[in-house]
């Protein structure tokens, strides 16, 4: 376990587990202390241009720690310092205690008495307890000692950082700083070259989105904080940029709408990383994937139906015609509620059909009727949603027959006086009798 302390310059501090890589971005007079008592291997590097510094240290798994532009506010020695510290082992971490954790100590007192003791070990003059970067001197030496693969710089008074700490502990019993008992076991250390960082990157995107839409969201993850920007190419040519110190970015896919009136299939939009650039990680696995259904929109198709306006009582047909907003995809067949079926043929807009009625013709006057048909059902049209609730409807009129009025009369009657009859006959135009629906009064 690796804990990282950090000192805030109104004297507070905070303790953070540290396992996996990290960018932090450093305030003026902040203090860094790392609780090594593992005893694991660490060195420094420089980056951004020399502006950065890199801490590498050997846990499983590897981490990397990196602190932004801390090169400056470490040589800057106006105001309250900037520290960066690593303290191996349970001493070490006594000295601290006693100075970075103690309120007594002020300013600058807490730095240079830490350095003070951790430069000095109860075991041997040529051991130290950690190290303390605060000033030009401190961080040369530092970085020389890692170009060096661990000879210590003339400036430096701490141990040197650059090398994989394989030294048996088992001296750590004669401390006098402590009164723990030491851990004397000696502990299990890989070698410095194999400080692999690794990040597995997720994938993902909008799960699901209509023909009306235009945008698919996807989203990046690393498995820990990027070191440095980091871009990732996606198979359709999209870039996602992550920024050093985080796990997660996300791009905008502009997809072209594609609505229309047809039941179609849902689509499915693979999409896979196939590069990255930058992060800082030694070893990206990057097989990863995220897919996008396209799901069909329901739009509404309608169906105008008409027929023959008007008939009369001795016509014998109605004609009914449907027309749709769109092409039928395929043949689509409309049924009237009187039974009728319309057809409309694929890539066509319209039908018709036929209506046959019974001659319905008469001398009596009577209302005007009307034949009102509905849609029942329709087949076919390849649609995704059909309105039926259209009607039309057909006015049947009375038609004009003309009734005869026959009249008979006594044929003789004497000159002495009498009487004459007059017999009044309906009849039809083809001479045949009518019977009357109410009284006919025949004036002469």
């Amino acid at each position: 376990m690796l804990n990282l302390i950090i000192k805030e310059p109104n004297g507070t501090y905070e303790v953070i587990n540290v396992k996996e890589n990290m960018v932090i971005e450093p305030k003026a007079g902040q203090q860094f202390y790392f609780d090594n008592y593992s005893a694991s291997g660490y060195k420094f590097n420089l980056l951004d241009g020399d502006k950065s510094i890199q801490l590498v240290i050997n846990i499983d798994p590897p981490v990397k720690i990196v602190f932004k532009n801390m090169v400056d506010l470490i040589l800057n020695q106006n105001g309250e310092k900037t520290v960066l510290s690593m303290i191996d082992d349970p001493e070490g971490i006594y000295d601290l205690q006693s100075t970075v954790m103690n309120t007594n100590f002020k300013g600058d007192d807490v730095i240079n008495s830490l350095k003070e003791l951790l430069a000095t070990s109860s075991i041997t003059s040529l051991d130290k307890n950690g190290i303390v970067i605060d000033d030009f001197g401190s961080l040369t030496s530092a970085l020389e000692a890692a170009a060096a693969g661990g000879a210590e710089g003339d400036t430096s008074t701490f141990r040197p950082i650059s090398f994989v700490e394989t030294d048996s502990v088992d001296a750590l019993s004669g401390r006098t700083r402590l009164n723990t008992e030491i851990d004397t076991t000696t502990p299990s250390v890989q070698d410095n070259n194999s400080l692999d960082t690794i990040v597995n990157i997720t994938l993902s995107a909008t799960a699901q989105i209509t023909e009306d839409d235009n945008v698919i969201i996807y989203t990046a993850t690393l498995s820990t904080p990027a070191l440095t920007d980091m871009t990732i190419v996606l198979s359709n040519d999209l870039t996602i940029t992550i920024p050093a110190g985080e796990r997660v970015g996300s791009v905008s896919y502009e997809v072209i709408p594609d609505s229309d009136v047809y039941a179609e299939p849902d689509q499915v939009i693979d999409v896979s990383v196939v590069d990255t650039i930058g992060g800082g990680f030694d070893i990206v696995n990057s097989d990863t994937s995220a897919s996008t259904t396209i799901v069909d929109s329901i739009d509404t198709v309608k169906v105008l139906l008409d027929a023959t306006a008007q008939i009369t009582e001795d016509d014998t047909t109605i004609t009914y015609s449907a027309t749709l907003d769109y092409p039928s995809k395929g043949e689509m067949k409309i049924t009237l509620d009187n039974g009728v079926v319309i057809t409309i043929k694929d890539g066509e807009k319209t039908g018709s059909a036929d209506y046959t009625v019974t001659p319905d013709s008469d001398v009596y006057k009577e209302v005007d009727t009307t034949i009102i048909a509905t849609i029942s059902e329709t087949t076919g049209g390849g649609f995704e949603n059909i309105d039926k609730t259209a009607t039309t409807s057909t006015k049947v009129v009375d038609t004009i027959d003309t009734v005869k009025v026959i009249l008979e009369a006594t044929t003789s009657t004497s000159e002495d006086g009498g009487s004459i009859t007059y017999t009044a006959k309906l009849v039809d135009a083809d001479g045949k009798p009518v019977v009357a629906k109410e009284a006919v009064v025949v004036t002469l």
